[in-house]
């Protein structure tokens, strides 16, 4: 049986309209005077699109290749994550031998955070920190106020802040950190991903923009690697024609409230309110681990949480935003499910 895939979080309406010009583009050539720097057709359009220096811009085979090189690139005696978040800034920190310490959101305030209180549990650490800090954050597609990203970045002299916006682009009312015009402060990092909005099997591509200097270290801290012309074009595509994203994110948006809606109307599911395209998903009266694997059964496949991970698994499962017809065929499994379960 063909599993419908609620785990992985890419872009439900498909690769981009232009990825077949895109593809016959590569082929062809790179255009005259193209710069030979490693994406840097690429790199160009992020410093003409964003309005910072070519120098500002990093690109890697995926944010999960920028996240393990940037804490040895930073040098710092240890990483701080905002449980509930993504796993990956973990693995991050151990595949670089650094400490990892826990600052954690609090349901009942909306997983937001709070600058303050973040200075004060930096303040118990030694050494110079980095801060990984998903906007919106994964699982919960909170994205928090940009106003509290800028401040938590300023209460924090000497340490960095890495702000993961993997799914911004498709998180219509989400207003970016990284936008035209917007200058940041020097110790703030931020990801963004292209693999999840572009949608395309097979390709891996992200890109991290920071202070000159902090992204010169991140570049020598990848594992030197050849790109290719196709995804070199995708990319540069990608930054350059934005409008897709924003027409993804509006649909998106549609799919995520009808989507909503359907599963608060099941006894015992209480989907939490996100922007991004992905909802969490709080399941009352029924091992969410037992539910997940009878789901499974019915052809859904949902995230579930197991031991160590940072949400309890027998209380929350994840779930990506897919189309109305699929959305309805999961919103039927789960019911299903739930009834087995509980029986």
């Amino acid at each position: 049986m063909e599993l419908l895939d609620f785990r992985s979080n890419l872009n439900p309406e498909g690769p981009p309209p232009w990825l077949a010009e895109a593809e016959a583009a590569a082929l062809a050539g790179p255009p005259p005077g193209a710069s030979r720097r490693y994406f840097g057709r690429a790199v160009d359009a992020c410093s003409r699109r964003f309005s910072f220096s070519p120098d500002c811009f990093v690109f890697g085979e995926g944010v999960n290749d920028l996240l393990f090189a940037i804490p040895r690139a930073l040098g710092v005696d240890a990483v701080l994550v905002l449980p509930p978040t993504y796993s990956g800034y973990q693995r991050a920190a151990a595949e670089a031998g650094i400490p990892l310490h826990l600052h954690s959101a609090r349901e009942e305030d909306g997983y937001t955070l709070r600058p303050g209180s973040l200075r004060a549990d930096m303040s118990r650490l030694t050494g110079r920190a980095l801060v990984f800090l998903g906007r919106p954050n994964n699982p919960a597609g909170v994205p928090l106020p940009l106003e509290t990203v800028v401040e938590a970045a300023r209460v924090l002299p000497g340490h960095f802040l890495c702000v993961d916006e993997s799914y911004v682009e498709l998180a219509e009312g989400a207003d970016p950190v990284l936008a035209a015009g917007r200058r940041l402060p020097n110790n703030l990092l931020v990801l963004r991903s292209l693999t999840k909005s572009l949608a395309i099997p097979g390709l891996r591509l992200g890109y991290a923009a920071a202070e000159t200097r902090v992204a010169r270290s991140i570049a020598a801290a990848l594992e030197a690697r050849p790109a290719t012309p196709r995804a070199e074009e995708i990319a540069f595509r990608a930054v350059s024609e934005p409008g897709f994203f924003a027409a993804s994110a509006a649909r998106i948006a549609e799919y995520r409230s009808r989507f909503y809606e359907r599963l608060s109307n099941i006894p015992g599911v209480r989907p939490e309110a996100g922007f991004a395209n992905f909802l969490l998903v709080r399941i009352e009266g029924a091992d969410a681990r037992k539910v997940a694997e009878a789901a499974r059964t019915r052809g859904v496949d949902f995230r579930d949480y197991g031991p160590g991970e940072y949400l309890d698994g027998s209380r929350w499962l994840r779930t990506a935003v897919r189309k109305d017809a699929d959305n309805e065929k999961a919103v039927a499994a789960l019911e299903e499910a739930l009834r087995e379960v509980r029986g």
